[in-house]
């Protein structure tokens, strides 16, 4: 069975540190593939604000914003003849990071231990935490 890898991207240096790790590595299994995926948190368009912004200029802006999140990573794999897919999901972080990895048919899962938070330094390391206590498949953390 040929390995596939979810890399979860957020933005942040160090899931792009995971990404490197597991280019890395992938480079002794030529048939290996890579899931690129980011999670954003759900958008809730209400009172006034829709009176500005409908539902599709919503999606339309939080689709750039998952593209600005994925770019620079598709980039680095086209540049190592990656096999990979993208996707972007809606939800819990590191809900949406176990359902995609069981749902694609994932083996592992290699992410960065701290990713870009909301809350500053009070939550880092929460999804990662969550994905190593919940996950079926084998988790590698990157610093």
């Amino acid at each position: 069975m040929a390995k596939k890898i979810l890399i979860p991207v957020d933005g942040s240096e160090t899931a792009m540190r995971a990404l490197d790790y597991a280019v890395d590595r992938l480079s002794t299994e030529p048939t290996a593939a890579v899931l690129l995926l980011t999670v954003h948190p759900p958008v809730h368009v209400y009172g006034e604000v829709r009176m500005y912004v409908n539902d599709d200029k919503a999606a339309q802006v939080v689709a750039q914003h998952d593209r600005k999140i994925l770019d620079p990573a598709v980039e680095k794999l086209h540049k190592r003849n990656v096999v990979f897919t993208t996707e972007a999901a809606e939800g819990d972080a590191a809900e949406m990071i176990i359902e995609r990895a069981i749902k694609t048919g994932c083996t592992e899962i290699i992410m960065g231990v701290r990713g870009m938070c909301r809350f500053g330094g009070l939550a880092l390391g929460s999804v990662a935490n969550k994905v190593i206590h919940h996950a079926s498949i084998p988790v590698t953390l990157v610093k």
